[in-house]
């Protein structure tokens, strides 16, 4: 666990959802306080809207790469794909160790999947945690940061 992860998992604990947790924990590294964090945050839960589609712990990490790279201007194309292969390689470490993106499928998983791989159901708590500490990896360690360092 790093700092983050820990204050996430706390954050997952005091009953705000996947979302306001990845992002609460990083709120004072993208300039934002908590409050403010867990406003933004707030309508990403439960797969967006508790509707069951892209996991909450993702879209804050979405939401912590636009605060990091995104773009302040329209035209600003550098910016943009920046944010979105910052988001994309998060995306990857994930599903390498979750194979589902959506909360649904995270949540409740098939039986099997074409390889006859039993998947167990994978607590919402563990994902906060991994997400934060992939996004941790993927997006600070590159710029000389390490796990849980401000």
């Amino acid at each position: 666990m790093s700092e983050r992860s820990e204050r996430a998992v706390e954050l997952f604990k005091d009953g705000f959802n996947c979302s306001q947790a990845v992002v609460g924990a990083f709120a004072k590294d993208i300039g934002l306080d908590e409050k403010t964090a867990m406003k933004i945050s707030a309508g990403f839960g439960g797969g967006v809207g508790r509707t069951g589609e892209i996991c909450g712990a993702l879209s804050g990490v979405s939401i912590v790469a636009g605060m990091l790279y995104g773009a302040v201007d329209g035209r600003d194309a550098e910016s943009k794909a920046h944010t979105y292969e910052e988001i994309q390689r998060v995306l990857k470490a994930f599903k390498e160790k979750y194979v589902f993106v959506t909360c649904r499928e995270l949540k409740n998983p098939p039986k099997n999947d074409e390889n006859g791989i039993s998947y167990k159901r994978r607590p919402c708590i563990n994902i906060v945690e991994d997400a934060v500490l992939l996004a941790e990896k993927v997006m600070f360690e590159k710029e000389g940061k390490t796990y849980g360092e401000d």
